[in-house]
């Protein structure tokens, strides 16, 4: 017989975050920032987030999940000549 646990995957949507929250685990910061927790474990891991350790769980503060999402790029509009076909296609 096998000691092992099975991992419990809960959904986006049994996540929860408390508007008065102040820190994040992982999978509640991915909620918050509409990411998944491997987008989230990676930024963290190459810097782009800011996160504590507290024994073996991250920790990303609330304030530090926004100054990530404020610090990327904003998504510039697209003059590629494929979006101009389609476009003139579907009208």
């Amino acid at each position: 017989m096998s000691s092992k646990k099975k991992a419990v995957v809960l959904s986006p949507a049994e996540v929860r975050i408390d508007p008065s929250q102040q820190a994040f685990n992982t999978r509640q910061a991915a909620v918050y920032l509409g990411l998944t927790c491997w987008q989230v474990r990676t930024a963290i891991w190459t810097g782009q987030l800011a996160a504590k350790r507290v024994g073996r769980d991250l920790i990303i503060r609330r304030a530090d999940a926004d100054a990530y999402i404020a610090g990327l790029p904003n998504v510039e509009p697209n003059s590629a000549q494929w979006l101009a076909k389609r476009q003139k296609a579907a009208a």
